[in-house]
């Protein structure tokens, strides 16, 4: 019988096996006689032994390969797990993806069946009416299956782990989901789809020889190698998270979130959830029983129903990994106390105490965060208070050279900082400006000096505050100007919001840019003209008790018309 692998038998133009009399004078039955001839011919020519490594061509007429005998085995798994086992060390060529994908689905077969008799055995070994012959027996067979699991084990692992083994990685992933494989899982997750690039692909030798044949019949060209699949970081990080936590080991479940949480914080609350959530009930805590109350002679005994010694462990097991979580996240500042706290209150036994370190830790923080801002503020308020000190004593300076100001009885000149006497100041210095102004001008008009520009006035005024004004006066007036410009509120709006940005430093640097400033008209501070402590009396000024100046310069105060002084 022909192999089902071998190639078509080629007939010659000149068939040896017809004899040159054979021509002349044919026998009887010819052509039975011919077919028995080629028959024998085709049995001398085959070879005795398969060739592992045929020729580089695209002819039929070449060797078998390993893939082209694995049919043989369909029945008999163990022979095919050593002839795949053999291919895959001892033959290069053979090295196909589909024979070590065969010994991967042998391997984990093996591997359950093993694992099916441990749990057998151990169910088997809890039966209290079993004799002893029978718990030696169980006990003989437990040792022989965990063996064989432990071996069938480590040679899975050892395929997987093979860096030269061409298995498909997604089909290899199924497999040892499906077969409940647990190192195979956590491996295939943690190296295989950890990275977003797909690998290269695969890519055969030689196709087999039968598709080689079709696509030659077909005239069609070899189909391209298909992308290998790549799964989505947050569902491998998801799917790990899920599987440490069955194992219960929370250090590697804080080790994904700790790398992966800051481009997926939807881990924390995930690793969080999962851990509260295997909290146990508590166990319930003894109580006495004084007996039916009949005798007050009963002795009052102690009963603990449902307090199992193991229940508890695993409750405080539970609550303690629960507690290097929370820590977990107050130290990477995962989530918001708010919402660890409502995690945990999705568990009704979860106890206060599993959660009372990370609240202590947080309240502490949040006390001296609130002092060290309290202590910025005070500073900041005595520097204000300093600058308002200066500027009052800057107006009173220049109000004590006006005619007739400066005196004892005079209370504007004498007046403190935020005080209603010390706003007259303002209409004084504005109204002596305006003198000043209409008489440079007339000077100017007298004299016939034309009027300056603007680039004149602005480059006087620079010279003017280079040559005469100190630092805190160009500090001031860098401030104003600032104020001055038009501020993007939008922008302001962001950085609020923005966790990194937001807070009272926001609030106090965008302050000082004029985000809350109301005033309506806003003095040009690099025109030379426009008073440099003095503001328009048109506008609400926001000083001391806060005056507001109608029209005609009168102070409006509750509700009253008043002159303004001077």
């Amino acid at each position: 019988m022909r192999l089902a692998t071998a190639p078509e038998p080629v007939r010659d133009p000149e068939d040896d096996c017809i004899r040159p009399e054979d021509k002349e004078n044919p026998p009887c039955c010819f052509e039975a006689e011919l077919a028995e001839r080629r028959k024998e011919r085709r049995r001398q020519k085959r070879p005795r032994r398969p060739t592992a490594l045929p020729a580089d061509s695209d002819s039929d007429e070449e060797g078998w390969v390993a893939d082209d005998f694995m049919h043989y085995f369909a029945h008999k798994p163990a022979y095919l797990r050593l002839f795949c086992d053999y291919v895959m060390h001892h033959d290069e060529r053979g090295r196909t993806m589909n024979v070590c994908t065969t010994l991967l689905e042998v391997l984990l077969t093996e591997w359950r069946a093993a694992q099916d008799g441990v749990e057998r055995c151990e169910a088997a070994a809890k039966d209290v009416f079993s004799d002893a012959a029978e718990k030696d027996r169980n006990e003989g067979d437990l040792r022989s299956f965990r063996e064989t699991a432990s071996a069938k084990s480590d040679d899975v692992m050892a395929l997987l782990t093979d860096d030269q083994a061409p298995y498909d990685r997604m089909i290899a992933l199924i497999m040892v989901e499906q077969n409940k494989f647990p190192p195979g899982t956590l491996f295939m997750y943690e190296t295989k789809f950890r990275s977003q690039e797909p690998p290269a692909p695969w890519v055969a030798k030689k196709l087999p020889w039968w598709t080689r044949k079709k696509l030659r019949a077909e005239n069609k060209k070899p189909p391209e190698p298909e992308t290998p699949t790549v799964l989505p970081r947050s569902v491998v990080n998801q799917i790990l998270i899920q599987e440490y936590h069955k194992r219960g080991d929370v250090a590697s479940i804080l080790r994904i979130c700790r790398a992966e949480g800051r481009a997926d914080p939807l881990l924390w609350v995930v690793a969080t959830r999962r851990i509260v959530e295997a909290v146990p009930p508590p166990a319930e805590a003894p109580r006495l029983d004084f007996g039916d109350g009949d005798d007050d002679e009963t002795a009052a005994t102690t009963t603990a129903p449902g307090g199992d010694s193991e229940l508890a462990a695993a409750h405080a097991d539970r609550c303690a990994d629960l507690t290097e979580v929370l820590a977990a996240l107050d130290e990477e500042k995962a989530l918001l106390p708010v919402q660890a706290v409502g995690l945990c209150g999705e568990n009704e036994h979860v106890p206060l105490d599993a959660a009372r370190p990370y609240l202590a830790a947080v309240l502490r923080r949040w006390h001296a965060d609130t002092e060290e801002e309290n202590a910025e503020s005070a500073k900041l308020e005595a520097e204000c208070d300093d600058a308002i000190r200066q500027i009052h004593d800057m107006k009173r300076a220049r109000v004590a050279l006006l005619p007739g100001r400066g005196g004892p009885t005079d209370v504007a000149y004498h007046s403190a900082p935020g005080t209603m006497q010390a706003t007259i100041l303002d209409a004084l210095l504005v109204e002596a400006d305006a003198q000043q102004l209409a008489l440079d001008r007339r000077r100017r008009e007298y004299e016939g000096v034309p009027e300056p520009t603007a680039a004149e006035r602005a480059a006087d005024f620079s010279a003017f505050v280079d040559a005469h004004a100190t630092d805190d006066q160009r500090k001031w007036l860098e401030i104003k100007k600032s104020m001055s410009k038009e501020v993007d509120h939008e922008q302001f709006f962001k950085e609020l919001d923005d966790p990194e940005t937001g807070g009272f430093d926001c609030v106090a640097r965008w302050l000082g840019k004029g985000v809350f400033e109301n005033l309506k008209h806003k003095p040009k501070w690099d025109d030379p003209d426009e008073p440099l402590c003095s503001f328009p009396t048109d506008v609400p000024v926001y000083q001391g008790e806060e005056p507001i100046y109608d029209k005609d310069g009168r102070i409006v105060l509750d509700g009253r018309l008043e002159e303004a002084p001077g």
